[in-house]
């Protein structure tokens, strides 16, 4: 990313009093800002993460924001996602966070996906904007994030949670971008002019050797710096296993928790626009609420890495498939999307179907141990939702079928794999919420 584009933006009176209190700072002043409105971002997931660092990077006047979701806002949601309300459940999350956020600051571009972040679009995408913020709640998108950023050389902004704790770091692959490249060529160009000069003084032969030697030992040093920065998949080269980490089931989060990481990833991009202050490059930011501790250990990339490393074997970008959190599935990539009018049913209507139809198929989709911890719903069929598949020949098209899982983020992906199969939408449908809208309200 070329800090020093966008300098002769013009900012309005409105602008310059929306952002006084930034200029005022000598470290960011009036080029700074000028550096922030010419700078774009991409949030990947507008929840715990992504509504703190949405709204501060908003209001801090980033030019460009895209916000990619395809959730939509659910009522456990707002104990910590502080860009919704009450009135916003069941609405997109994306297009709502775009029209909050264009309230906040009408002087900045904020595009809305309201889709999934896949290998399909995540190129094209993530190829429009300066930086990638990880704002994420799953491994499979985050390692496409990383894979996204690492292959367009664009800077990554990580930030994970997980009950009490979270961490923070920055990715940065764009040391091989255009500006790299031409420092590298201009550092190639000094020595040609210097043996230039030389030949006028010194024999060829020897000033041969002292040229090469100098080349090598540029080319060298780049490539070094570039090494010594790691990637995510330096951190985790593997998808974890389902009973390792609860990503997909809801472990619970301590509500200020994504707000505090969110806004250290915020701080993070706006420094890296800005160009002002220690980045937490090559190293990870570990925060703890309880005890109010936090610590940073310095990263290193893994000379085995599956991504960065001279062994590379990822070559090109693709969708890892979560254990116990996705479908593994050849079907049409282009997905049929759930009608939520008719297949997204809350406690008491998904009662009622329950009751109208007694040979309903009951899906339960968690992993088994969700089910001895959480208890399920008495009737059920357990079918985990990466064993739905070799299941098929067990659920009849004519069947009704009701699937819910812990939060009802996998329940989605459950109806929108039976769509892809051709089942009739009016005789699938899932719990609004998961198990955990059961506990409560049934």
């Amino acid at each position: 990313m070329n800090l020093n584009v966008g300098l002769n933006i013009d900012l309005s009176s409105t602008e310059l009093a929306h952002y006084s209190r930034h200029i005022q700072l000598s470290q960011v002043g009036l080029v700074g800002q000028k550096k922030l409105k010419a700078a774009s971002v991409l949030c990947i997931g507008a929840g715990g993460l992504g509504c703190p660092a949405l709204n501060y990077l908003a209001a801090a006047g980033v030019g460009k924001i895209g916000i990619i979701d395809a959730d939509v806002v659910e009522a456990s949601n707002l104990q910590r996602q502080i860009l919704y309300t009450q009135a916003d459940i069941g609405q997109s999350k994306a297009l709502t966070a775009q029209a909050r956020l264009q309230a906040i600051n009408p002087h900045i571009d904020i595009i809305a996906y309201p889709e999934r972040f896949t290998a399909d679009n995540a190129e094209k995408i993530a190829s429009e904007y300066d930086i990638i913020l990880d704002g994420c709640d799953n491994f499979s998108t985050r390692f496409l994030s990383n894979d996204v950023a690492y292959f367009l050389k664009k800077p990554l902004v990580y930030g994970a949670i997980f009950q009490f704790e979270g961490q923070v770091s920055v990715f940065d692959f764009s040391h091989n971008d255009a500006t790299s490249r031409q420092q590298l060529d201009n550092g190639k160009q000094e020595i040609l002019d210097e043996q230039g000069a030389r030949d006028r003084t010194v024999e060829r032969g020897v000033d041969n050797n002292a040229t090469q030697e100098k080349r090598q030992s540029v080319e060298s040093d780049l490539h070094a710096k570039s090494r010594s920065l790691p990637c995510y998949r330096c951190l985790l080269s593997n998808m974890p296993a389902p009973d390792a980490v609860p990503n997909c089931a809801e472990a619970g989060v301590f509500g200020v928790l994504p707000s505090i990481i969110g806004s250290f990833q915020a701080i993070e991009v706006i420094k890296y626009i800005v160009g002002v202050g220690d980045l937490l490059t090559g190293k990870l930011l570990h925060y703890d609420t309880l005890t109010h501790r936090s610590h940073t250990i310095k990263l290193a990339a893994d000379p085995a890495c599956p991504l960065c490393s001279e062994q590379a074997t990822i070559k090109s970008i693709k969708q890892e498939q979560e254990a116990g959190c996705s479908i593994p599935t050849d079907s049409n990539p282009h997905h049929s999307t759930p009608n939520p009018e008719i297949m997204n049913l809350d406690v008491p209507t998904f009662i009622n179907r329950m009751q109208a139809n007694p040979s309903a198929k009951i899906i339960d989709i968690r992993q088994p141990e969700e089910l001895d911890t959480y208890g399920a719903i008495q009737g059920h069929i357990h079918i985990p939702l990466n064993e739905l598949p070799a299941n098929l020949e067990t659920l009849s098209p004519d069947d009704e079928l009701l699937f819910y899982c812990q939060s009802g983020k996998r329940s989605l992906i459950a109806l929108e794999f039976f769509l892809e199969q051709g089942y009739n939408p009016e005789r699938i449908a899932h719990l609004e919420g998961g198990h955990m809208a059961w506990v409560r309200e049934a």
